[in-house]
Parts: structure tokens; sequence; C-alpha cells
């Protein structure tokens, strides 16, 4: 994880590191439940979301784009936005 305390960007108490598999469950609707609790538990603070990149890509439906949506991520992706 990136030094933020060091570059003087935010105090390192405020700065929390999550996977993406803290976000994603296997069930639609939990996912939702479950992002809403990481955000609860985080507010005021710095989410690094280690690979997020993986929000993106999966492996259900196909994309125009050429890459595939997984509508367990995407939903994340959606919950995340709307909370903010």
């Amino acid at each position: 994880m990136v030094n933020f305390e060091r570059h003087w960007v935010v105090e390192w108490q405020a700065v929390v590191e999550r996977k993406l598999s803290v976000f994603v469950v296997s069930v639609l609707g939990q996912s939702e439940e479950q992002t809403r609790g990481v955000l609860q538990a985080t507010i005021a603070k710095v989410i690094v979301i280690n690979e997020a990149y993986g929000f993106y890509y999966g492996a259900s439906f196909k994309h125009e784009g050429g890459g595939f949506l997984d509508p367990y991520k995407t939903i994340v992706i959606d919950t995340i936005v709307g909370e903010m």
C-alpha cells in the first residue's frame, strides 16, 4: 500500500485498504448490503480498493467493448456511487 502519511496527503488512520473480495458476495442483493456495511464502517476515511479494476471485468455478460460485465461486481460500483 502507498504510504500516504509520508507524502502528507492524509493521516494514516484515515486510510483504509479493502480488497475486492470484501465487497462482492455470491448472491445478488448481498453485495449491496456488504458494500453499504463497508462504507458505513469507513465514514470520514479514504478507502483504497486493492485491484478495483476487477469490479468492471468479470465473466458473466459480454459487453459491447469486448470485456465481460459481472452483475455481482457492477452492483457494487452502483452502490458506491449511489451512497456518495
